[in-house]
């Protein structure tokens, strides 16, 4: 029953409700990912990393350079920056690079957030 409420949940969200969706997962990985590495867990690491990666290149292509403009190139700089530093997470000291990861998303999380808010932006179609 749980996977159909999220079926629905997220066939039924707003474009500005999924990208908040996908940040806190992103954040969620994250800190799983420092979590099993903490924990010599390598393998679970490594999954929870691509799967940040993943979410990161979803976040990407949602970026509109057209309407974005400075902002839209200014995300594209901080996904290029994740980016790689979840692959060097990968190879390396996990925790102090993901840590770094998070300090990126988690105030793209809780912009996000405040926009999704704001009443013009949730009613506007493909907002």
């Amino acid at each position: 029953m749980g996977r159909r409420y999220l079926e629905t949940e997220l066939r039924t969200a707003t474009p500005m409700q999924l990208v908040v969706r996908l940040y806190a997962a992103a954040l969620r990985h994250t800190e799983a990912a420092i979590e099993a590495d903490g924990a010599g867990r390598i393998a679970e690491r490594g999954e929870r990393i691509s799967r940040v990666i993943a979410i990161v290149g979803e976040l990407r292509s949602a970026v509109d350079f057209e309407r974005g403009g400075e902002i839209a190139q200014n995300l594209e700089a901080l996904y290029d920056f994740v980016g790689e530093r979840l692959v060097e997470a990968g190879r390396g000291d996990a925790a102090s690079t993901l840590s770094e990861v998070l300090s990126v998303l988690r105030p793209l999380h809780d912009a996000w957030t405040e926009v999704e808010k704001l009443p013009a932006v949730a009613e506007e179609p493909g907002a």
